[in-house]
């Protein structure tokens, strides 16, 4: 009897400490918390290089035109002519050649306006030369219809005198004798005549 009582005892000690465990579904996501505290601002960084010298209040500039009319000779370079000034500051004018007197950055336009008496079309070619030989990609082609047609011709470009002895002239190349650098006088007294040639020069930084 007592193996009996025995056998149901260790039975219940048994089944009272075994037990199963049920995973249920997930529960839903819950709320995103509140955003923490900023942090610390970090320390300023070191100060940058100083910026280029602008051209400061009095930069030199210029203004020069050609009222008259040039013609060219076919596969030859030319200088282009100049005759006038129409304004200056610091920059003079030598003839054909423009003095800077003065070292810095440039900015020189250029404008021209050619005429082609030929049958058929013609090509010129343009570039501008300092003292020391041919700027380099400075040069541009005009093509010119013929039969009277006419071309107005810009170019532009961002030059650097190195020092105050540095000039710059203007030079071109046609591909026919029929090509010519041509002005023309107002057509009333409500418009500008029209020159041949306009340059423009302005300092932009020294």
């Amino acid at each position: 009897m007592s193996s009996y009582s025995n056998y149901l005892g260790a039975r219940r000690c048994c089944n009272a400490n075994l037990s199963r465990t049920i995973v249920g579904a997930q529960g839903p996501q819950g709320t995103q918390g509140s955003i923490g505290a900023f942090g610390q601002q970090g320390n300023t960084g070191s100060q940058g290089a100083q910026g280029a010298q602008g051209a400061g209040a009095n930069p030199y500039y210029a203004e020069f035109i050609q009222t008259g009319n040039q013609s060219f000779t076919a596969s030859t370079v030319t200088d282009i002519q100049l005759s006038d000034t129409v304004v200056q500051n610091g920059i003079t004018r030598s003839g054909n050649v423009i003095n800077f007197n003065k070292e810095g950055v440039y900015k020189i336009g250029v404008s021209l306006l050619i005429e082609d008496s030929g049958g058929s079309s013609a090509d010129f070619y343009f570039s501008f030369r300092d003292n020391t030989g041919a700027v380099p990609n400075s040069g541009t082609i005009f093509q010119v219809p013929g039969n009277n047609a006419k071309t107005l011709g810009y170019a532009e470009i961002i030059y650097t005198a190195t020092t105050s002895l540095s000039t710059i002239k203007l030079v071109g190349y046609s591909s026919a004798s029929t090509l010519a650098l041509t002005s023309y006088p107002a057509p009333t007294t409500t418009l500008s005549a029209s020159p041949a040639v306009i340059l423009t020069i302005y300092q932009i930084n020294e």
